[in-house]
């Protein structure tokens, strides 16, 4: 191991001579006593040389274990989450976090690389480095209750582009045309890291159709009030004059319409057609007096509405 104290003894009781061999693996290659400093395997060999030029070897063979610590892949979580890094070694060993901790394990809490630093009591050291990706949640940006009127479309956007996007309709886009009433919900994934949306959709429905296609009213009977009712009770109405009342007075014959808008905001525009139509009535006297008195003198028949004797 590197530092490591290693010596050897000769049992000649005169100087001798050292030799380390590799001698660049050692502090001292002419020392009895000397230390390792390489990290390489292999064999040593200790050569004594005597006065007289007598040799005697030993061989040492030297395993370097390298000092190994591994903190794994690289790894994403998402926000919120604060992943445990560690390294496992016996409390001799110090340790050296880029944080500035000396603890065995540190908690993440922001995107970043983070190293640690492990030296042995024999002074190896191993180091080793981790990124860490913090991905944020995709927000979903959804009214919980949306309304629209029969017959319109509604446009759900649950977010920007980036996301993968799952709604209970089946689509996997960021916004969707709907046309029916219903609660839609949508799911969005960011490299793992999701949150959820629901929104209610209500369509509210039209005005109701007040009119028959046409009306036929006899506009020569003094008397009478004709009139269009719009119904709709609690609506406002706009009619082609302008007239803003829900019941309109006729006065002729033509087509006629109204803008309705009911409670809740949904209008529909309705029109009929007015026609004029009376009863035709024949007056034929039964007897006349032609006595000059001014009086039923003469024998006249007459009627209403009539075009052509």
């Amino acid at each position: 191991m590197l530092g490591q104290n290693i010596g050897a003894v000769c049992s000649l009781n005169e100087p001798v001579q050292w030799q380390w061999s590799p001698s660049n693996w050692v502090a001292n290659d002419a020392a009895e006593n000397t230390q390792l400093v390489t990290n390489n395997s292999g064999t040593l060999t200790a050569t004594a040389t005597s006065q007289d030029g007598c040799e005697a070897s030993a061989f040492i063979d030297v395993a370097i274990e390298p000092l190994i610590t591994d903190l794994g892949s690289d790894i994403q979580v998402c926000e919120g989450e604060e992943p445990l890094l560690q390294v496992q070694w016996p409390a001799s060993y110090s340790i050296l976090w880029s944080t500035g901790s000396t603890q065995s394990s540190i908690l993440a809490d922001e995107t970043g690389l983070y190293s640690v630093t492990v030296e042995s009591p024999e002074g190896c050291i191993a180091e080793d480095e981790i990124l860490v990706e913090f991905i944020p949640f995709p927000i979903i940006d959804l009214q919980p209750n949306l309304f629209a009127c029969e017959g319109d479309e509604i446009e759900l956007r649950a977010g920007l582009s980036g996301p993968v996007y799952t709604w209970n309709t089946g689509e996997l886009t960021p916004m969707i045309t709907v046309t029916e009433p219903g609660t839609y919900t949508v799911e969005a994934s960011n490299n793992g890291c999701t949150a959820s949306g629901a929104t209610n959709v209500t369509f509210h429905s039209l005005p109701d159709q007040p009119f028959l296609p046409e009306y036929e009213f006899c506009f020569a009977v003094a008397d009478d009030v004709n009139f269009l009712d719009a119904g709709n009770a609690g609506s406002t109405y706009v009619w082609n004059n302008d007239s803003t009342s829900r019941i309109f007075i006729l006065t002729e014959p033509g087509v006629y319409s109204v803008w309705i808008t009911n409670s809740k905001g949904c209008r529909a525009e309705f029109q009929t057609e007015v026609l004029e139509d009376c009863l035709e009535a024949l007056y034929v006297p039964n007897s006349f007096t032609p006595d000059g008195d001014g009086i039923n003198d003469a024998w006249l028949i007459y009627g209403d509405n009539i075009k052509t004797f």
